[in-house]
């Protein structure tokens, strides 16, 4: 698995879980991590983050990590995508607090990996944003 793909994912689950608790519109947010995923493997900054994370990370790490995240936030987007109505707030609100914490696990297997900490840049950033601990 590619690095860039993995920090696009991470940027684009960052991007919707903002969009849905700022606008309460599941197709909106939905459609953030989508555009989000189609444009940051562009960015330099992300091809920057990705860069340091191959550098650090050994690849069966990396798999393992784009595995499980993929899931969550798959699940999470497959929610956000359904025609409105079909989840209430409140499931939808559930469902961004799990897949945030299902992050955070993925994120602290990483860290520990690395021996107590993150490399800077979106998976820092996820950390901080999340609230994990």
């Amino acid at each position: 698995m590619e690095p860039v793909t993995i920090i696009a994912g991470i940027s684009a689950f960052l991007q919707a879980t903002q969009t849905w608790m700022q606008y309460r519109d599941s197709s909106r947010a939905a459609e953030a991590f989508k555009l989000e995923m189609l444009n940051a493997p562009k960015r330099p900054e992300i091809l920057s983050d990705a860069k340091q994370v191959a550098d650090i990370v050994p690849p069966k790490v990396l798999e393992t990590l784009w595995q499980r995240s993929r899931k969550c936030w798959n699940n999470y987007i497959e929610m956000l995508d359904e025609p409105d109505g079909t989840y209430t707030p409140k499931e939808l609100d559930d469902a961004t607090f799990a897949t945030n914490n299902c992050v955070c696990r993925e994120l602290k297997r990483i860290k520990v990996v690395l021996g107590g900490r993150l490399p800077p840049g979106k998976m820092q950033e996820a950390w901080d944003v999340a609230g994990c601990s």
